[in-house]
């Protein structure tokens, strides 16, 4: 599967790993901000999860380089993350772009949806291949730079160790912080094409497999109506194929 490549889209600076996700500065950084890997989580869904002044001191701290299993966490239907930073409160062009995460997804910026992917409640989206990026509107950010991100995730109910294993943001998964000080207008949009063009074969061919399948599966039922098994399946394929939607 794809490993994101920073190296190959440009310039960009990290946010270190050694800082907590309840203080991150990234004021000083320009262009693309990878965040992570560490976020706080909590299990369940609340929309007040969104808003900037939340109590979430008894959030727990997960790396994204790490399962949710590996803490505890496991058969959850929802579930956020949330990430304090501190950004120049002159920013202009600020984005969030998000990269191989599983599940519908919703991201806000300071209690504000600035995007996502999927429907709460509505079919499940199961993966996202490409990266995609949500603009923050002007005036979100507060007077001295806060920027809390939140992610509200519904996860998806497989895993790579079985049902009720998935993590919304795993170790494949890539977060991006674009704008600030130098930054290029379109580079949320070059790296975005870079990514596109080097998904690998095997998510493709799955893709084309998941599509010919389903339309089969579509052509068996309208000629035998009464075996419904194959609308089940057509269905059923057809929504993995979305993988790279």
């Amino acid at each position: 599967m794809l490993a994101f490549a920073p190296s190959g889209m440009g310039q960009g600076g990290s946010v270190s790993a050694g800082q907590s996700p309840r203080a991150l500065d990234a004021s000083q950084v320009g262009g693309r901000v990878t965040l992570g890997p560490e976020w706080l989580f909590h299990a369940g869904d609340d929309l007040a999860w969104a808003q900037p002044g939340l109590d979430d001191s008894g959030w727990r701290t997960v790396s994204a380089e790490k399962p949710l299993t590996e803490y505890g966490i496991h058969d959850i239907r929802y579930g956020w993350y949330r990430m304090h930073l501190r950004v120049r409160p002159d920013a202009r062009d600020l984005s969030v772009a998000v990269l191989r995460v599983e599940g519908s997804y919703e991201v806000y910026a300071n209690g504000v949806r600035i995007g996502g992917s999927g429907a709460f409640p509505g079919a499940m989206f199961l993966e996202q291949a490409r990266l995609r990026d949500f603009s923050i509107p002007a005036g979100v950010v507060g007077r001295g730079g806060e920027l809390v991100l939140a992610l509200r995730f519904h996860i998806n109910p497989a895993g790579a160790q079985g049902a009720g294993t998935a993590t919304g943001i795993g170790a494949e998964a890539g977060l991006y912080l674009y704008g600030g000080e130098g930054a290029a207008p379109d580079a949320a949009a070059r790296d975005a094409t870079y990514v596109l063009s080097h998904l690998d074969w095997d998510l493709l061919s799955l893709i084309a497999l998941c599509l010919l399948t389903g339309l089969i599966a579509l052509s068996l039922f309208a000629s035998l109506r009464e075996q419904k098994e194959y609308l089940g399946a057509a269905v059923y394929v057809l929504s993995l194929a979305r993988v790279g939607a």
